[in-house]
C-alpha cells in the first residue's frame, strides 16, 4: 500500500478507537506508532518512541527539580516545617 492508503486506513482505525472511549492522546500515539512502524519498520518505530519518551522526561523533569529545590530553600530559610 502507498502512504496515502495507509494514512486513510489508520485514520479509520483512529476514529474507531475514539468511538470505544479510549483516551484521545493514547489512541493517537498508538495509531501513530503503528502507522510509522508499518511504513518504516518496527525497529525505527521503537527508536522514535524511545527518543520521544527521553525528550519528554528531559524537558519536564529539570524545571520541576528547580522549582522543588527553590521551595525547599525558601522553607529552610524562613524556619517553616517542610
Amino acid at each position: 500500500m502507498n502512504e496515502v492508503t495507509v494514512g486513510i486506513v489508520f485514520l479509520v482505525i483512529l476514529l474507531l478507537l475514539f468511538g470505544t472511549g479510549i483516551e484521545l492522546g493514547f489512541a493517537m500515539a498508538l495509531v501513530g506508532m503503528a502507522g510509522f512502524a508499518y511504513l518504516n519498520g518496527m525497529q525505527a518505530a521503537m527508536q522514535l518512541v524511545g527518543r520521544d519518551i527521553y525528550d519528554v522526561i528531559r524537558i519536564h523533569s529539570v524545571p520541576a527539580l528547580y522549582i522543588n529545590g527553590s521551595d525547599w530553600l525558601q522553607c529552610r530559610d524562613s524556619g517553616e516545617a517542610v
